[in-house]
């Protein structure tokens, strides 16, 4: 039998039910899943009394089918479903004006740097196609360009491409030209990534944050890869097999839905950093630890604490090539306020109760 109660969360009241039987810990779990608030962030107060300990029974705190309670969070939220974000206003440059246009397409042509940022254009201009086709550097950021243009495929020398803010809502790497080594796509709508990004064999940094991401290729084979940002989008999972990206050094995937890490990761002999601060992820594989580079893990605003994760076989290794991480930058001067960090959150204190 269940117990249905209403609880007050700043200026919402949300409507729960847990079993009878149910526990302060059950409660919480249930609220998480209408709050996005992680349970040791949650202080739950009925009739001026925070429900306290956690493994307490509610029926043995005088909590009874009906009653009122209220929720008060601190610290951090756990990822909540992702806002969608307005795209930024296109400012028009004066490079979009025809009379300008062939002036700057000629120092282009001369340095091999097309710089079309914020420029307001829907398409590849034919000047810039016919005089600028050996560009290595080929800048579109903050255009109105919806798709990948086609004629990118005759850039045949182009290794950086900037594609962000250009409200992109999916990608057609079939135009991307196969020298590609650096492919900025953020802050676009792209939902997905093709399984045609594995043609792209010479990329080595992929940065595609603030998207709507909700899938990725089932594998990513991307031997030079080495930076791969997938941050503030809605994934739930990553591609179970990364074992061809032998050259990824960092990934970061902060605020996603991200339940639970690939043991694959471990077999990755350069990744040294893993970011993944505000996901769902409550259980870590020990096997991740042993990746043989990792110095750089960051777990905030996870379920899964510090506690958690000192516990776990192989974080003495990793602890030791962390803390070695930070002696060199001690010795080098460089100093950072995050050095010392160890990843995860702690327990948190009881600040409202005695």
């Amino acid at each position: 039998m269940d117990v249905a109660l209403r609880v007050q969360h700043g200026k919402v009241v949300l409507d729960v039910a847990v079993p009878a039987t149910a526990s302060v810990l059950d409660l919480k779990a249930a609220l998480r899943q209408l709050t996005s608030v992680l349970e040791r962030n949650m202080k739950l107060i009925h009739r001026a009394k925070i429900l306290s300990p956690d493994s307490a029974k509610l029926h043995a705190l005088g909590i009874s089918d009906g009653d009122k309670l209220m929720l008060l969070a601190g610290g951090p939220a756990l990822s909540a479903p992702p806002v969608t974000r307005p795209q930024p206003a296109v400012r028009t440059s004066t490079v979009s004006r025809p009379e300008k246009l062939s002036s700057a397409v000629t120092g282009w042509a001369a340095t091999g740097i097309v710089a079309l940022r914020d420029a307001g254009v829907s398409s590849l201009p034919e000047e810039v196609v016919t005089r600028c086709a050996h560009a290595t550097v080929v800048d579109l950021h903050n255009n109105r360009l919806q798709a990948v243009p086609p004629p990118l495929v005759t850039f045949t020398k182009c290794t950086r491409l900037t594609l962000s803010s250009c409200a992109l809502t999916e990608l057609d790497c079939s135009v991307l030209p196969a020298t590609l080594q650096l492919l900025q796509l953020d802050s676009n709508a792209l939902t997905r990534l093709p399984d045609s990004l594995n043609t792209l064999t010479a990329l080595r940094k992929l940065t595609v944050s603030r998207n709507a991401l909700q899938t990725l290729p089932d594998l990513l084979a991307l031997p030079a890869l080495t930076l791969l940002d997938l941050s503030h989008n809605q994934l739930s999972a990553l591609p179970s097999d990364l074992h061809a990206c032998v050259a990824l050094e960092e990934l970061r995937m902060e605020h996603n839905q991200i339940v639970k890490l690939p043991t694959s990761l471990c077999a990755l002999p350069r990744l040294a950093v893993l970011s993944c601060d505000t996901n769902r992820i409550e259980h870590l594989d020990a096997e991740l630890l042993k990746a043989p580079a990792l110095h750089t893990l960051s777990l905030h605003n996870n379920p899964i604490t510090m506690e958690r994760l000192r516990e776990l076989d192989g974080w003495k290794a990793f602890d030791a090539r962390r803390q070695a991480r930070v002696n060199k930058q001690v010795a080098g001067g460089v100093m950072t306020a995050s050095a010392l960090d160890e990843g995860g959150d702690a327990l948190m204190r009881n600040r409202h109760g005695p």
